[in-house]
């Protein structure tokens, strides 16, 4: 009986440990699943180190479905992308056969009161072949969803402008409206099919300004510092730009934007962002004083940026913005909203990932207004007046190859 006993406990002992180690092997399966997904980065945690980040990265690789599925959506893409003769656009076709990298204009399209004032700057571009392509994304779907009519007369019917008055306007210009009506996937669009040396230029359908005469040297100057991850123009209305020109003491006075709040508190009370009268104010002291915004001061033609930027006009160099998707796929939470492609491109991508971004003060654009701001229909009135005032009276000149003092020193 002795013996029976002990060998009923052992079994009993064995089967006991051979279950709690069943369970210690589930929980560290468990633990290490979540440990994984814990390093993506979460929108509202910056506390993650690089380190973390870059280990979050390894999870991107694709497998051969996910590859499939993405050559798909890309042909997809490629279907809907067209000109009004249903060519698809010059990425499409393969590079042996072209004689240069392609200049590419794409616009998130479109309120037609402020895209109507862009569009003979975008013509003029095109006509003297200063860029190849422009590309209108079709996001009116997304501001009727959320309702953002901003700067919109009532009974507008911007979708119908889109598609019928300026898609027609040129065999060079494209249009589509995403699946889903997702900006996101303009991103996974072009990450696929730019090659090298191609420039990409991302624009706000209410930048209603460009200083037509300087985008070429713009161009010239992304292709020669290819060390820069992303550029912005000097944009008239945009919270760092006019932190840059308040700081230098040369343009805007020093009360109008505090650089350095708007660098460490973007989006924050005191920024530009939602301050109507700060904007009326930058936009007047430019349109009354433009020739001087068109001569940078020497040697700090382009300025290091660490921090937020807000995207009213930026551009990438082909072979840098294959690395926006990654950047993208970083962040765990649906980042299809509130800004969240900018906060990715110009925080995430400067702060946690050593990115260079640079404002290329010498190219100068006019953003109309943000949201918070409510000053389109004033602002868009003096813009059309002072046109012919804005003509860029040509003293400053371009360096020989871009030959500009790179900047250390970031934010100053």
């Amino acid at each position: 009986m002795k013996d029976k006993m002990i060998r009923f406990n052992n079994n009993s002992c064995m089967r006991v440990t051979l279950l709690l180690c069943m369970v210690v092997m589930f929980l560290l399966l468990l633990f290490t699943s979540t440990t994984k997904n814990s390093w993506m980065l979460d929108g509202n945690n910056s506390s993650r180190s690089l380190m973390q980040l870059k280990g979050g990265n390894r999870m991107l690789g694709k497998t051969k479905r996910q590859r499939r599925d993405s050559e798909t959506r890309e042909e997809t893409l490629h279907k809907l992308l067209r000109n009004t003769d249903k060519i698809p656009s010059k990425l499409h076709t393969p590079r042996d056969r072209m004689s240069k990298p392609l200049v590419l204009y794409t616009l998130f399209a479109g309120r037609q009161k402020t895209l109507s004032i862009q569009l003979p700057h975008v013509m003029e571009l095109l006509k003297k072949n200063v860029i190849d392509e422009v590309h209108l994304w079709d996001l009116t779907c997304k501001q009727e969803a959320e309702q953002k009519h901003w700067g919109l007369a009532k009974g507008s019917n911007d979708t119908k402008y889109l598609w019928e008055e300026v898609w027609p306007m040129d065999e060079r210009i494209y249009i589509i409206t995403p699946p889903a009506c997702s900006w996101r996937k303009y991103y996974e669009y072009y990450a696929n099919l730019l090659q090298p040396d191609d420039v990409l230029m991302k624009v706000d359908d209410d930048i209603i300004f460009l200083d037509t005469s300087r985008v070429e040297g713009f161009v010239t100057t992304i292709r020669k510092h290819p060390q820069v991850y992303l550029w912005s123009a000097a944009v008239i209305n945009n919270g760092v730009t006019a932190g840059i020109h308040s700081s230098d003491g040369t343009l805007l006075p020093k009360d109008v934007a505090d650089y350095n709040h708007e660098i460490h508190y973007p989006l924050t009370p005191g920024c530009l962002f939602g301050n109507a009268t700060a904007g009326l104010m930058v936009h007047r002291h430019f349109l009354a004083n433009s020739q001087k915004y068109y001569q940078p001061p020497p040697d700090k033609e382009l300025r290091l940026v660490k921090g937020r930027i807000s995207i009213n006009f930026v551009a990438w160099l082909g072979r840098n913005f294959k690395q926006t998707i990654s950047y993208m796929r970083t962040v765990r939470h649906d980042i299809d909203a509130g800004g969240g492609d900018e906060y990715v491109i110009t925080a995430l991508g400067s702060q946690y990932f050593g990115q260079k971004l640079v404002v290329y003060l010498p190219f100068v654009v006019a953003h109309a207004s943000f949201g918070q701001q409510h000053i389109y229909d004033r602002v868009s009135a003096m813009y059309k007046r002072a046109k012919k005032n804005l003509v860029n009276q040509g003293k400053w000149k371009f360096p020989p190859g871009a030959a500009f003092a790179f900047p250390t020193t970031a934010n100053i």
